[in-house]
C-alpha cells in the first residue's frame, strides 16, 4: 500500500497500470479540477474530466457515479463492463464507452444524462435498444453505435448517427427507419443491407440529411432520389392559387421526366391520375383562400396532429402501450366530439405573427411594393427583388419564359402577394403558406 498526499495535484497520469482495486478512502479528500486516471475515481467529486480507459473494470455502480456531480467528460473505453446505468449527472456532456461488453440499452441506461451531447458506444455487443432509450437526451448531437450487432435503426434524434458495420445484422430498412429523427448525417457503411421498404428514404425528416451507404448494387438508386422528389411535391403544395398549381405541376413533371427513369415515369403517371386529373385535385394550400374551408378533409383530421402528439408522441408503440393509448383516444376524443366546434371564418393574428411583421418592417432588407391593382401589395427582401415579375403577380403565366420548377418554387417561397380587404382587414388574403 502506498499513501500519497495529493492535496495540490492538478494532473496525475497512471495509464496502463495493472491496478484492479483502489482503497476508496485514500483519495477521499483530494480536490482536483482535471484528472486522468485508469482506475476507480469515484471519490473525486470535484473532478470534471476522468479517464478510466484500458483497465479491467467490470462494474461501476450508481452509488459510485452519483458523487461525480461536476463531471463533464467520462472515458470508460476498453474495459469489461456488461451492465450500465447512470444516476443524474447534470453536467456530463461527453461519455466514451467504446469497446466494453454492453449487450443491450434499456430506457433507464442514459435517461438521467439530460445534458449529454456526445455518446460513443463503438465496439460493444449491443443487439437490442429499448424504445425511447434516448428520449430524455434532448441535447444529444453525436451517437456512435458502429461495430455492434444492431438490426434496426434506433429511435434517436442526434445530429450524427454512426451505424457502420453491424457485423451483418443490419440487413433491412423498414418504412419508419428514419421517421422523426431529424439527423444531419447517418453512417451506414460496411453493412449488408439487401432489403428495404420502397418509401424508406421518403421521410420529410431526411430533407437535409447526408446518408453514407455502400453496396448500392442491392438498392435501386431511384429510392435515394425519392427524398428530393417528395420534397418537390411538398413545395408544389404551397401553391396559393389553382393557376400556379397547374403551372407548377407541369414544370414539376418536366423536371422529373428529364431523368428518363421508368420508375419515376410510373410514379408521375400515378400522381397525375390520382391528384391532378381526378376528384382529388386541389391538394394545395391556396384552395381554401376566400372559401373559409378547412385545409383538412374533415374536423377529426384537422386535429389529427394533436392526437398523435398527445397519445403516441409519434413513436412506434409496443402492443400493450398501443392498446392502452387506443382506449384512451377512443374514450377522450369521442367525448370531446360531443361538443360542437366551429371552424373560424377569419384569420386570427397571433402575437408571434405581429412580432415577425414588426421585425420585417424595420429590417434593412425589407421591401414592399404596391401594384397597379387596387389594394394589391408585394413584400419580399431586397435581395429577391429580381423575382418580382409582373406576369407572376398578375397570373399571366403563359407569358413567362425560361422558368423551371426550382425558380417557381423560389418565387412562391420568397415573394408574398397580399390582397387587402378594405372592409375587413382580417379577411385579407396572403400567399404566405402559413396564412
Amino acid at each position: 500500500m502506498v499513501n500519497i498526499n495529493l492535496k495540490y495535484l492538478e494532473l496525475l497520469e497512471l495509464d496502463n497500470n495493472p491496478i484492479k482495486i483502489i482503497d476508496e478512502l485514500i483519495f477521499k479528500k483530494v480536490f482536483l479540477s482535471r484528472i486522468y486516471f485508469n482506475f476507480d475515481l469515484t471519490k473525486f467529486y470535484l473532478s470534471q474530466i476522468i479517464d478510466l480507459s484500458n483497465n479491467n473494470l467490470s462494474l461501476i455502480s450508481i452509488g459510485e457515479l452519483s458523487v461525480l456531480s461536476n463531471l463533464i467528460e467520462l472515458n470508460l473505453a476498453n474495459n469489461k463492463i456488461e451492465i450500465l446505468e447512470f444516476p443524474i449527472l447534470i453536467n456530463l456532456q461527453i461519455l466514451i464507452f467504446s469497446y466494453n461488453k454492453l449487450k443491450f440499452i434499456k430506457q433507464n441506461t442514459f435517461s438521467k444524462l439530460f445534458n449529454l451531447s456526445e455518446l460513443y458506444l463503438t465496439g460493444n455487443l449491443i443487439r437490442f435498444i429499448e424504445t425511447n432509450s434516448f428520449i430524455h437526451n434532448k441535447k444529444l448531437k453525436i451517437l456512435y453505435l458502429d461495430f455492434n450487432f444492431i438490426s434496426m435503426i434506433p429511435e434517436v434524434s442526434s445530429k450524427i448517427l454512426n451505424l457502420n458495420n453491424q457485423n451483418g445484422n443490419l440487413v433491412y430498412l423498414d418504412k419508419q427507419a428514419f421517421e422523426n429523427k431529424n439527423l444531419n448525417e447517418i453512417l451506414l457503411l460496411y453493412n449488408n443491407i439487401t432489403y428495404y421498404n420502397p418509401h424508406v428514404f421518403c421521410s420529410n425528416s431526411l430533407k437535409d440529411t447526408k446518408i453514407s451507404i455502400d453496396n448500392l448494387n442491392f438498392i435501386n438508386k431511384f429510392v435515394l432520389k425519392q427524398n428530393n422528389l417528395f420534397t418537390d411535391i411538398k413545395e408544389l403544395q404551397k401553391s396559393y392559387c389553382n393557376e400556379i398549381f397547374k403551372v407548377g405541376f407541369k414544370l414539376f413533371e418536366e423536371k422529373w421526366l428529364n431523368l428518363k427513369n421508368s420508375e419515376v415515369e410510373r410514379f408521375l403517371k400515378y400522381f397525375k391520375k390520382e391528384w391532378i386529373d381526378s376528384s382529388n385535385s386541389g391538394c394545395y394550400s391556396g384552395l381554401t383562400h376566400g372559401e373559409h374551408t378547412p385545409a383538412a378533409e374533415n374536423a377529426l383530421e384537422s386535429i389529427n396532429g394533436k392526437i398523435k402528439s398527445i397519445h403516441t408522441l409519434r413513436e412506434r408503440l409496443s402492443v400493450n402501450s398501443y392498446l392502452r393509448n387506443a382506449f384512451d383516444m377512443l374514450r377522450n376524443w369521442s367525448k370531446d366530439s360531443e361538443t360542437e366546434k366551429k371552424f373560424k371564418t377569419s384569420y386570427n393574428v397571433k402575437a408571434d405573427t405581429w412580432k415577425m411583421a414588426y421585425e420585417f418592417l424595420y429590417s434593412s432588407d425589407s421591401l414592399i411594393k404596391k401594384f397597379d391593382k387596387k389594394d394589391l401589395f408585394v413584400i419580399t427582401e431586397k435581395s429577391y427583388e429580381r423575382l418580382i415579375i409582373p406576369d407572376f403577380i398578375n397570373r399571366n403565366y403563359a407569358s413567362i419564359k425560361k422558368v423551371d420548377f426550382d425558380k417557381l418554387v423560389e418565387f412562391i417561397n420568397k415573394i408574398k402577394i397580399i390582397n387587402i380587404n378594405s372592409n375587413d382587414w382580417a379577411a385579407s388574403l396572403c400567399s404566405c403558406s402559413f396564412y
